[in-house]
């Protein structure tokens, strides 16, 4: 994981393909290694936590333009 991070960068920052996934695979690896040895019941509630935060973190994104979008409506009233 190391190794693809290292190749990730190079290849992000010296042959400036910003859009390349390498790095983001290997961070992902560099955390999902660590849970190998888990029960399913643990990863699946961890799973499950996660899944919330990310709605949470969707819902109030979706929330705050909303909000954003009626203030610019009084604002143009």
């Amino acid at each position: 994981m190391i190794i693809l991070f290292l190749f990730g960068l190079i290849n992000a920052f010296v042959f400036l393909w910003p859009g390349d996934i390498l790095y983001a695979y290997a961070i992902c690896g560099l955390f999902l290694y660590s849970m190998r040895n888990l029960k399913s019941r643990t990863l699946l509630i961890i799973a499950i936590v996660f899944n919330l935060l990310l709605a949470a973190k969707v819902f109030y994104q979706n929330y705050d333009a909303g909000q954003t979008r009626i203030n610019g409506e009084q604002a143009l009233a």
